[in-house]
């Protein structure tokens, strides 16, 4: 079984670290031998906090960034959440619907 942990954000935030670390240890007591992999916004400290490999979040916000990038960040995400809903609904009434159109 593989096992994604999203949003670990980083091992500076006492939080995020004591979630990461109950997320692991029940994944590790209820699925003996999942293999888990974590997503975070800074990797690198949640990978050295917890041993196990860890990614880029997928989203990861424009904090610190000129307004500008901010809404064009919102807009591009804005657009695909309308798109995954209109193909998650368009292949709910039977109409083929390819996810490479909007991915």
């Amino acid at each position: 079984m593989n096992v994604l942990i999203i949003e670990a954000h980083s091992d500076a935030n006492v939080g995020s670290a004591a979630l990461v670390g109950n997320s692991v240890t029940l994944v590790r007591r209820t699925f003996p031998g999942a293999k888990l992999k974590i997503w975070a916004h800074n990797p690198e400290s949640i990978e050295r906090f917890s041993g196990i490999r860890c990614y880029p979040e997928l989203f990861i916000l424009p904090f610190k960034q000129p307004q500008y990038k901010q809404i064009i960040w919102l807009f591009k995400t804005v657009i695909w959440m309308v798109f995954s809903e209109l193909g998650r609904i368009i292949r709910g009434i039977g109409i083929p619907f390819s996810e490479a159109i909007y991915t």
